[in-house]
């Protein structure tokens, strides 16, 4: 059984299989970013696109909350957690609510509200009657009853998917099991679901399955990489000592405004971004509420150089993360550990928590010690959630909001 994974889009890797989902899908700081979805069938043909790929042989929990501030008017739920993990056996079941519950009950932050479990369980086994085996659902459901419970939360839906989420068989519908159990039914058309138009103007896309996310983490480019390479030896033989504003300023170039880099302008960017301070000053231009300008530690000059950098729009988020997945593969792989952590914090900044999962994981392998990958690796796996934050000019306000989806 995999446990709870903390972020994107990768093959599959054992003990990391958790997911953050949001309506949403990336995290827009502008004024109206939600989309709306009625009832749990409609979310379901929004899941592969709030995952970045259609789920197969998985289990996809979404949590939702009601305000119930006192006095106030009645609200839209919203959804403030969710996660994916292969289909657990029988046996495996019972550990459920140990994994999860701390996860689910950090993501809630102890604010009032009604929360609701909303469950969907792709491709599970099936018997000789082309249903889903009776004693895997019934351990299944009350695994999920538990972990309802542990998480304050109470399971309102429970949907068997099957036939690439085309076929649906409800087990628990809006809190009560449903008795007798039909037999498999459709499930909506998600170019029937508006909510799925708007995901698509959004940019957001869905892969076929998890192996394609995790091919698109992990995809390298030889021939590029060996130029690279080339163009490395040469700078780090012969050449000056990197000037941190210039490769700062090319891979800014590069991630927000398309530009191509050469091979030695990808050898430029590879050394500054050996430097810590260098990389902090990235990270605190583009995100300031997570790496504040006036704490980074490094020359006198860091401040300035943080100003003049371009700054990472939420808008803008989609292709820039897009230009950092394909700049990485152009970089020799034992190079790697600092873009890869990189675009693993600016893909769970943005909501993107499969991508930041997967590129974290990534970088550790590439460098087990890089320290900063440590740090949102355990970030990743405690589900803690980077803050909200409403920018103007490329700045953090300071009354920004702390509501922010988990890194799942």
């Amino acid at each position: 059984m995999t446990t709870h994974e903390p972020g994107g889009r990768s093959a599959p890797l054992p003990d990391r299989d958790h997911e953050d989902l949001h309506p949403e899908g990336r995290h827009h700081d502008d004024p109206s970013p939600q989309v709306r979805v009625s009832g749990a069938r409609q979310l379901l043909a929004l899941l592969p696109r709030l995952l970045g790929y259609h789920p197969d042989h998985s289990v996809v929990l979404v949590l939702t909350e009601t305000s119930t501030t006192p006095g106030a008017p009645s609200s839209p739920a919203r959804v403030v957690m969710s996660c994916r993990l292969d289909v657990p056996t029988v046996q495996e079941l019972p550990a459920l609510s140990a994994q999860l519950a701390p996860v689910l009950r950090r993501a809630v932050d102890g604010t009032p509200g009604i929360r609701l479990m909303h469950a969907f369980g792709h491709d599970l086994d099936e018997g000789p009657d082309g249903r889903p085996r009776p004693d895997l659902v019934a351990a299944l459901h009350l695994a999920l009853l538990r972990l309802a419970d542990e998480a304050g939360a109470h399971l309102h839906d429970l949907l068997l998917v099957r036939d690439e989420g085309r076929s649906l068989l409800p087990v628990v519908a809006d809190g009560e099991p449903v008795h007798p159990v039909p037999g498999w039914t459709g499930s909506p058309d998600p170019r029937d679901v508006p909510a799925t138009a708007d995901l698509v103007l959004r940019g957001r896309g869905a892969l076929r399955s998890r192996t394609e996310l995790v091919s698109l983490v992990r995809r390298r480019d030889p021939e590029a990489g060996r130029a690279t390479a080339v163009a490395l030896a040469v700078q780090d033989v012969g050449g000056p000592p990197p000037d941190v504003n210039e490769g700062l300023t090319l891979l800014t170039a590069c991630v927000l405004q398309g530009h191509r880099p050469t091979p030695a302008e990808r050898a430029r960017i590879t050394r500054v971004l050996r430097r810590r301070w260098a990389r902090d000053a990235l990270l605190a231009r583009w995100l300031p509420e997570l790496f504040p300008a006036h704490d980074l530690e490094g020359p006198g000059q860091v401040g300035d150089l943080v100003r003049r950098l371009p700054v990472w729009r939420p808008e803008e988020a989609a292709p820039a993360l897009d230009r950092l997945l394909a700049l990485v593969p152009q970089v020799p792989l034992e190079e790697c550990a600092p873009l890869l952590t990189v675009t693993a914090m600016m893909a769970w900044g943005s909501g993107e928590g499969s991508i930041a999962n997967e590129t974290c994981a990534f970088a550790l392998e590439v460098d087990p010690g890089y320290v900063m990958a440590q740090l949102l690796d355990r970030a990743l796996q405690h589900g803690l959630r980077p803050p909200r934050v409403h920018r103007s000019a490329g700045a953090a306000s300071p009354g920004a909001s702390p509501d922010r989806r988990p890194a799942a």
